[in-house]
């Protein structure tokens, strides 16, 4: 049938989905570190210094969690499939 992908094309797409979702989990987590690192302070004038990493930490690692917890589900649920048809 046309449009349906065949077993080989959906194993590539879960490994890409999860090489994904680990290399935003990382990234979110640097620029979290980063941002703890260079910004965060308060200078002489009372002024707390900050950068974008915070946010763009928070939101990569929100992304990267979300892809990871949808490969799970997507596991367990495919396993809970095979177990009902045998």
């Amino acid at each position: 049938m046309v449009g349906l992908c065949n077993h080989k094309e959906m194993k590539v797409v879960k490994v890409n989905m999860k090489i994904t979702g680990i290399t935003l989990l990382a990234i979110g987590i640097v620029f979290i570190v980063l941002e703890n690192v260079f910004y965060g302070d308060v200078n002489a004038d009372g002024v707390l210094q900050e950068g974008l990493f915070m946010p763009l930490g928070a939101l990569v690692t929100i992304i990267g969690l979300l892809l990871l917890v949808v490969c799970v589900i997507k596991y367990f649920y495919q396993r809970l499939k095979g177990k009902l048809c045998n």
